[in-house]
């Protein structure tokens, strides 16, 4: 008897996600756009230019850029080098391609960027020259 009435109880639908957006993909209605922008874990925004029909565009760290390129079990030249070209990728690899190079070209416009400038020692401390500590 509990199994007919289980059997004749109404489906219920499995809740939703808490946070749609957040479930939502960074190339949902932008193919054919670039920049994509993407947001970083800080929070930042970051911008990707993408060709699609090669993939996301990245910087290199001497200036210029090249085509990001995502290969599977590279070990140098062996023989299990396998290459997915952008078009093959399904729409999860497109956006960790993204992701990754947001990454990469956050990281190199943050290292362009002018360090702080280093703090001299504290007057009474000594500075270790060589073996010797000398006061300064």
């Amino acid at each position: 008897s509990s199994v007919a009435q289980a059997l004749s109880a109404p489906l219920r639908r499995a809740p939703g996600p808490l946070y749609p957006a957040a479930m939502a993909s960074i190339l949902a209605n932008k193919e054919g756009q670039s920049p994509v922008q993407v947001t970083m874990p800080d929070g930042s925004i970051e911008e990707v230019h993408i060709d699609w029909n090669v993939g996301p565009i990245r910087n290199q760290a001497y200036s210029g850029f090249k085509i990001y390129h995502w290969n599977y079990a590279t070990v140098r030249d062996h023989w299990t080098n396998y290459d997915k070209q952008w078009v093959e990728m399904s729409v999860t690899e497109k956006e960790v391609a993204i992701y990754t190079v947001a990454k990469i070209n956050k990281v190199l416009r943050e290292r362009q960027n002018p360090k702080p400038p280093r703090s001299l020692p504290k007057m009474g401390r000594g500075l270790r020259v060589g073996g010797a500590v000398v006061k300064i």
